[in-house]
């Protein structure tokens, strides 16, 4: 079998997850299985995961149930290591793939052979489908750990393909991160495995009513910090290079910070990146951030002509 199609699903609705699924089994590639790694505690979530078992019994679904909630990280570390595909492509229960997105995989895999894949994305908000977020200038495909490092370069993990005995290798997800454990993940692959990026748009990312661990700021923080401590840990990783890496990383944190409307944080990682390099955007953020209305008002009108003037494929 060449993928196994892995789906955490926390506090998701029914409706929800039928879409997610019936988006893989719409796909015109058939090699596959989906694996749903259920992680709700005992509540009305997982009973409407127990019903769906009986609507996809006779489909190549596979649904695997924790006892308790674990987590992410340990909802796809049991899907990967129940999988019995060649490659593991992620899908959350709340995104969807274009119904060519394996088929596209299938090629690209065929004529690289490599081990890591991220397809093109399009954010939904409320006001709409905003355009494809990869651009052929800035992503390239090859060894980008050296790129890596300054921040994640992928997709969400519901854009992300690996080969399984890669990600085993690597050492799965760290199930001791707050957030920010796909890109951990993506760097510990990517040092040592090339990375292939396809452009074109194949994942429907639903960025309004999810609720995960990178919703709350101060989760997501320290699953950046102790990810930036990490990286400047690592012996490959040159002194030299420090500075501006912590620059590059505070700079990301703000900005998420930015993205939930928290601009306390904002401030104070704005601060700690022009400690480590000056910038004229980071001080115009400090500027703006001091004002939360006009801030507020200017990120909605932003994210309302990203979505305005671009229809969904």
């Amino acid at each position: 079998m060449e993928f196994s199609v892995v789906m955490p699903s926390y506090k998701t609705d029914k409706v929800i997850v039928r879409r997610a699924i019936d988006s893989v089994l719409k796909q015109t590639f058939d090699d596959f299985e989906v694996v749903i790694v259920d992680d709700n505690n005992e509540n009305e979530y997982k009973l409407s995961n127990r019903e769906l078992v009986k609507e996809y019994k006779d489909k190549p679904v596979r649904f695997i149930f924790h006892d308790k909630n674990l987590g992410a990280n340990p909802a796809r570390n049991t899907g990967v290591m129940n999988a019995n595909g060649d490659y593991i492509a992620f899908l959350d229960s709340d995104d969807e793939w274009n119904c060519n997105y394996l088929l596209s995989l299938h090629k690209y895999i065929t004529e690289t052979g490599k081990n890591l894949y991220s397809t093109n994305y399009q954010l939904v908000r409320e006001y709409g489908t905003c355009p494809p977020v990869f651009k052929k200038n800035i992503q390239k495909s090859g060894y980008i750990f050296e790129k890596e490092i300054y921040g994640d370069l992928l997709g969400p993990t519901s854009t992300v393909c690996v080969r399984r005995s890669s990600l085993i290798e690597a050492g799965l997800f760290d199930v001791n991160l707050p957030a920010r454990q796909d890109f951990d993940m993506w760097l510990r692959v990517c040092k040592s495995n090339e990375c292939i990026f396809v452009f074109a748009p194949l994942v429907l990312f639903y960025k309004n009513g999810k609720e995960t661990i990178s919703s709350s700021s101060e989760r997501y923080i320290r699953g950046s910090e102790i990810v930036l401590q990490k990286i400047l840990n690592d012996p490959d990783v040159p002194q030299k290079l420090h500075r501006s890496i912590r620059s590059s990383h505070y700079r990301q944190i703000a900005h998420g910070c930015i993205t939930v409307r928290d601009f306390k944080n904002c401030r104070r990682f704005i601060i700690k990146a022009l400690k480590n390099k000056f910038s004229i955007r980071l001080i115009g953020w400090y500027t703006l951030s001091l004002f939360p209305i006009l801030f507020n008002k200017i990120i909605d009108i932003r994210n309302w002509a990203n979505a305005h003037y671009y229809s969904k494929w």
